[in-house]
């Protein structure tokens, strides 16, 4: 059998309060607690990898290339795509060193802008905190009496803070 559930002695307050204004006091019994935005930071570290690893693959490869072709009388060389290892700002200067144009420089401005808005999600989850009210751990708590059942003999349980 389950046991009962505690019988708790003393007001009861909720644990937290969500959300709060951090430019207002907390009540009294209570902290003020502030963290990061881990969904848009988790959201932005997943469009940034989206952009970024393909990035890195096709520069890789493109370098390569143009390794293995020599001088090839198009104006690029194998170390024009080294800025596709740079997040974020890579994919512009690439298109410089490259002279992409067409559907080239199209697919560099849309893995430049993926990365953008991940490399933004990340900051603004940083930045933009959630705040809430925690209450206090303080000697004193409530003590909690629940009645206990087992096979070899009834009893109860007492838990609290001193």
């Amino acid at each position: 059998m389950a046991p009962a559930p505690p019988v708790r002695t003393g007001p009861e307050k909720p644990r937290e309060i969500s959300p709060w204004d951090p430019d207002e006091p907390p009540p009294e019994g209570y902290n003020l607690r502030s963290s990061v935005r881990s969904g848009a930071i988790g959201g932005g570290v997943t469009l940034l990898l989206l952009g970024w690893i393909p990035a890195i693959i096709g520069g890789a490869i493109a370098a390569k290339d143009e390794k293995q072709r020599g001088i090839d009388g198009d104006g690029v060389e194998e170390g024009d795509w080294t800025p596709m290892y740079v997040p974020v700002v890579g994919p512009f200067i690439t298109m410089s060193s490259v002279d992409a144009s067409g559907g080239g420089a199209a697919v560099l401005v849309v893995d430049g802008v993926l990365q953008t808005a991940g490399a933004a999600l990340i900051v603004y989850g940083i930045l933009d905190r959630k705040y809430k009210v925690v209450r206090a751990q303080v000697a004193g708590h409530p003590v909690e009496v629940a009645p206990g059942v087992s096979f070899d003999r009834p009893g109860i349980s007492v838990r609290g803070a001193f």
